[in-house]
């Protein structure tokens, strides 16, 4: 009987399966371990990538791992950005009250 392989991808912070006859691939998310307050900063990027909350709306400006240049969007209160961010800038950032899940 073959095994499935599991392996925790670090750059999406998943666990994957992998199934052992056919080779598919499962994600399955982690649970956030570290809740870290974020202060939005023009030059530093987070410790790691993270998943970030706002719990106060507005604009915020964000790197992401595949775009450096940053993201510009507006939030409502209590909004998650879903995917990985690396980088919460303070010029372009009004939303506050910032997590990371990490």
């Amino acid at each position: 009987m073959a095994k499935t392989r599991s392996y925790i991808d670090n750059g999406s912070g998943e666990v994957k399966l992998v199934a052992p006859t056919s080779g598919a691939v499962y994600s399955i998310p982690i649970l956030s371990l570290v809740i870290d307050a974020v202060t939005p900063h023009d030059s530093n990027d987070l410790d790691s990538p993270a998943v970030i909350f706002v719990g106060t709306g507005g604009t915020i400006k964000i790197n992401t791992p595949e775009n450096s240049s940053g993201v510009t969007m507006t939030v409502p209160d209590g909004y998650e950005i879903k995917g990985l961010v690396t980088r919460v800038w303070a010029t372009g950032t009004t939303a506050t009250n910032i997590i990371a899940y990490k």
